[in-house]
């Protein structure tokens, strides 16, 4: 009896699936990977000045703090411990301990394959890394970036981050086996704590989708679009989903993400099946997925998007760039 009362209580239960949403949906198309190069010790008399980075970089501060500025911005960041610092701008910058240290160059004193560099002293310690993104993908997500993002440990993000904080200095300090997985593991959460920090705080966000992410109307649309691109919406289909009339849903999506609702389904199908040709998919099947009723119509608007036709732009690609 009792087993069957507790069958009766699973099937009743309403059923589960993973949704998937535009921030996961973008994240996997460009293929992100979070790389926690190495650990930071060091004193309170140092300054390292860095070229314009390559690629997204993040700070992780788990004991004392520091200071950041990037050329160009006039602001300059006060990273405590529990902070975490993101610098996605292409510009030099300098990280120091105090105003009036004597700068040296960053390249030069990081130039080493140690994991843990020990510039002494033990006032500060702090995690840095990359954010590795598709060549051409990424370009979707680098659009959406301020300059640099800071989230500090009093944020609303403060519980969470100081949990995943705690787990990565553990795993640093155990060196248990997987430990560089894991250490990579915990700081990819970290980064999406970041993403998320911007869309619910979007004073300083571009307009564009993930600016739209922050609005919840917009993004119960934007949800449908991504877990459905091949579907033909309508602007009342989506206006319906996203609980407001057309016209509003219209204005209120242009404002936020910089274009109308239909043309962004467009450039994210398109975004799509880029990816998909340069993984070997089909002419056919890309046509079919991203809802076109034939090749040359796809290929007539993958042409709009890309200035290219499909197999033209494909052949004018670095080897390099196929398979990332």
């Amino acid at each position: 009896m009792g087993t069957t009362e507790n069958l009766l209580v699973v099937e009743s239960m309403p059923k589960l699936r993973m949704i998937n949403d535009p921030l996961s949906s973008v994240l996997a198309l460009m293929g992100t990977r979070i790389i926690c190069a190495a650990v930071f010790k060091a004193g309170t008399d140092w300054a390292m000045r860095f070229p314009p980075p390559d690629k997204i970089k993040f700070f992780v501060v788990t004991r004392g703090e520091c200071l950041a500025k990037i050329d160009g911005i006039d602001h300059q960041y006060h990273v405590r411990e529990g902070d975490v610092f993101l610098i996605s701008k292409q510009s030099s910058f300098t990280l120091a301990a105090q105003e009036l240290a004597p700068v040296q160059n960053g390249i030069d004193m990081l130039s080493t394959s140690e994991v843990l560099v020990d510039f002494g002293g033990d006032d500060l310690m702090f995690f840095a890394g990359h954010v590795d993104l598709d060549s051409i993908s990424g370009i979707a997500l680098l659009e959406q970036l301020p300059p640099a993002i800071h989230v500090s440990a009093d944020s609303s993000q403060a519980r969470t981050l100081s949990f995943l904080i705690e787990q990565l200095v553990e795993e640093y300090l155990t060196c248990m086996p997987g430990a560089a997985h894991g250490s990579n593991a915990i700081a990819q959460l970290i980064f999406l704590q970041l993403l998320r920090s911007r869309i619910s705080d979007l004073h300083d966000t571009p307009i564009g989708w993930l600016r739209a992410l922050g609005d919840p109307n917009l993004a119960t649309a934007l949800t449908v679009m991504h877990a459905d691109p091949g579907h033909a919406w309508t602007l009342t289909e989506l206006a319906k989903v996203a609980g407001l009339s057309r016209t509003g849903f219209a204005v209120r999506f242009k404002l936020a993400a910089g274009i109308p609702p239909l043309t962004y389904l467009k450039e994210w199908r398109m975004r799509l099946a880029e990816r998909g040709l340069r993984d070997g998919t089909p002419l056919s099947k890309l046509a079919e997925t991203a809802g076109y009723a034939s090749e040359a119509a796809f290929s007539s608007a993958f042409k709009r998007v890309f200035g290219l036709a499909p197999t033209h732009y494909l052949s004018r690609l670095p080897i390099a760039d196929y398979t990332k």
